[in-house]
């Protein structure tokens, strides 16, 4: 077992066990008893399953862009009010108190046996908005992709290669790809736009004097290197430019992203939707004249001919 994972699984065990220690050893104390009804004991088997059944239709039918901004939030408030009822002490004992003010929240935490009230006043709805903001912060920042960039890309597979112009801009949910047999330009093989309108994500795909239009419910995502790898490595790329490298890899599958240190520009791997098809081992894309922003916005215009 890689000492990462075995890392990962030990604190895994441990944030599960010891929640359960110190729960249980504090309840010893307490003298309130809880009864669990009949009633209550037949509906949990049904209960259960619209849960894990709701679940199911969640996790099958919302975008994952959607279930992981979920899964942030609620994580990132948790995180939020455990520092803030942990620290709570030591800040209002810092902060000067002349008078009392009504506290804002008032509740009896159960570990105090009902006996003692903890109060939120001004000092500590200040100090949680600040974590809150240092926290939204952090995840707006852990996205790692220019939100809008022109670039050009070589690609190559077992069985074909390409070459095409990109202009993403994220902000206006637009994409324009201009694919070539070759960076000479001289054979053009396609044309794809994606643009969100109205709540609709429209992909276009424009070959010669003909046009495809497909409708999806799902808006333009926002690019960023996947959160889910494996491996991080900074690297020189040519001796001096800096870089770091991610690494995915499953028992049968194993792929990799290169970006720049200190801008996330693409350098190598697939990021983009239609680049899918190149996700192998043998295949490979490559980025290079990247350039921050949109030089003309006119370049997300739409051919007339292509109805919407």
């Amino acid at each position: 077992m890689e000492l990462g994972l075995g890392i990962a699984y030990a604190s895994l065990l441990g944030m599960a066990l010891f929640p359960i220690y110190i729960g249980s050893y504090l309840s010893l104390n307490q003298k309130a008893t809880e009864t669990l009804s009949t009633q209550h004991a037949w509906s949990f088997p049904f209960v259960g399953s619209a849960v894990l059944f709701g679940l199911y239709l969640l996790f099958k039918l919302v975008p994952k862009e959607y279930i992981n901004l979920l899964l942030t939030l609620h994580f990132m408030f948790l995180g939020v009010g455990a520092l803030t009822a942990t620290l709570s002490p030591w800040i209002e004992s810092l902060l000067p108190s002349p008078k009392k003010a009504k506290p804002f929240i008032s509740f009896t935490p159960f570990w105090r046996g009902g006996q003692e009230k903890t109060d939120f006043g001004q000092d500590m709805l200040l100090f949680l908005t600040v974590l809150v903001a240092l926290a939204s912060a952090q995840h707006h920042h852990g996205c790692c992709f220019p939100r809008a960039f022109e670039a050009e890309a070589f690609g190559h597979h077992p069985n074909m290669s390409f070459f095409e112009t990109i202009s993403y801009d994220y902000e206006r949910l637009a994409l324009r790809v201009d694919r070539f047999d070759h960076h000479d330009r001289q054979r053009h093989h396609f044309t794809r736009f994606e643009e969100t309108r109205g709540g609709v994500h429209y992909v276009i795909h424009v070959e010669g004097s003909t046009c495809k239009v497909e409708t999806r419910k799902d808006p333009i995502r926002e690019l960023c290197v996947p959160e889910t790898h494996r491996e991080e490595r900074h690297v020189l790329v040519g001796g001096f430019l800096e870089a770091t490298w991610y690494g995915f890899r499953t028992p049968t599958f194993q792929d990799w992203v290169l970006v720049s240190r200190h801008h996330c520009n693409p350098i190598e791997g697939v990021f983009f939707e239609h680049h899918d098809h190149v996700r192998t081992f043998e295949g490979r894309v490559d980025f290079f004249n990247v350039k921050h922003g949109i030089g003309n916005p006119v370049i997300f215009e739409i051919p007339p001919f292509c109805k919407l």
